[in-house]
């Protein structure tokens, strides 16, 4: 079964913001996050994060390269469009801002030109050669790396700092009772989750309620893929694709167990789909892939295969009440701990405070080259 939900958009209310982050000269604090698309769907952790920067007090200002292939949620903030170079100039930001290391490389020379701070936070990509540059490139002077990356690239630099994946546990649905016969997975529609994993899995549990959220990012042949598969299988997922954050909390409320498939031949990050599913109550199964272990902690269990899947499933019939009411609580203890972004992006905020200070003790002292370079861009790509 296949149903498509209308996503319906939601503005982050004014009544939220916070008093204004000042820098010691009276000016507010002011970020330029610099993206590929937005507001793209399936990256809510952008979302997250600038709902939660403005709730801080920010002043937050969006440049996106094109149109999302997905809308996503919108969010109270301007967003500009034509050249990243032009925006600089004319919005003088203290700080770009980006996600995943290859962004931060591509649009590093329009912060360059002017003499603009950039940060980054790196998501599940680990291409050693990427790393390299952002450590010999000034301009980057902060990327965040999930703690098992960071510790596998072993920077010797303080610029590569950790920083775990978060939830938003505004978006978070009320606890309601749980199906502990509902198995579920959340991703964007891209060849790395392991999507097709989940079908074969539910496929062998025809007891359970199997429910699989996806972003459809566009005209998809994967997701037509995975529709014909499931027809084939007798159709032993929900299929639903395009919905709101606040929908897929819904569906995480109800669920027992979360069950996230990956490639396991592909680099693993720290889906934000787990922390969600952690503070919404699941038991948590992942693939046992390099850092998935670490990321669970008491809130799950890794399997190799299928089989495995399937059988730690299977196992979870025979908890008594005692075990699912620890399970649920050692899931949200463990979110609201490790994973709640009221404390997980409290490192970036004074980062980006931090660089708006050094700001003003320069004041208008710019060098002779770094002027050339303003007026020229010699040397830089203009995007």
């Amino acid at each position: 079964m296949s149903v498509q939900l209308a996503v319906a958009p939601s503005v982050t209310p004014q009544a939220r913001r916070t008093t204004p982050v000042l820098k010691s000269d009276g000016t507010p604090l002011k970020v330029l996050y610099a993206l590929d698309s937005f507001p793209q769907l399936s990256e809510s952790y952008i979302n997250a994060e600038i709902e939660r920067m403005l709730g801080w007090g920010v002043h937050v200002e969006v440049w996106s390269k094109d149109d999302p292939k997905t809308e996503g949620r919108h969010v109270d903030v301007k967003i500009h469009r034509g050249t990243l170079v032009d925006t600089i100039a004319r919005e003088q930001p203290d700080i770009v801002h980006t996600h995943w290391t290859q962004t931060a490389l591509k649009y590093k020379d329009a912060a360059k030109r002017y003499g603009i701070p950039m940060t980054a936070r790196g998501h599940w990509h680990f291409v050693p050669k990427q790393i390299e540059r952002v450590e010999r490139e000034d301009t980057i002077v902060r990327l965040y790396m999930f703690p098992h990356l960071t510790e596998q690239w072993g920077s010797m630099t303080t610029k590569i700092l950790p920083m775990t994946s978060c939830f938003h546990p505004e978006w978070a649905a009320p606890p309601c009772k749980k199906n502990r016969k509902m198995i579920m997975r959340t991703a964007a529609c891209k060849k790395p989750k392991g999507l097709a994993d989940f079908i074969r899995i539910a496929h062998r549990l025809p007891d359970y309620r199997a429910v699989m959220i996806l972003c459809s990012l566009g005209p998809n042949q994967l997701y037509r893929d995975l529709e014909e598969l499931n027809r084939e299988l007798g159709s032993p997922v929900e299929m639903i694709r395009d919905v709101t954050y606040e929908t897929v909390a819904g569906y995480l409320a109800e669920a027992g167990i979360y069950v996230h498939t990956y490639d396991p031949n592909v680099s693993f990050g720290m889906p934000v789909s787990i922390a969600e599913a952690m503070a919404a109550g699941c038991t948590i199964l992942a693939r046992d892939v390099f850092g998935a272990e670490a990321y669970l902690g008491d809130a799950g269990r890794v399997y190799k295969d299928e089989d495995e899947a399937v059988e730690l499933v299977r196992a979870t019939e025979g908890w008594s009440e005692e075990q699912w009411a620890a399970a649920e609580r050692v899931s949200r203890q463990r979110a609201q701990t490790c994973f709640n972004d009221n404390e997980v992006l409290v490192p970036l905020l004074e980062t980006w405070k931090e660089i708006g200070e050094s700001r003003v003790a320069a004041g208008s002292n710019v060098s002779l080259l770094a002027t050339f370079r303003r007026w020229t861009g010699l040397g830089l790509k203009k995007i």
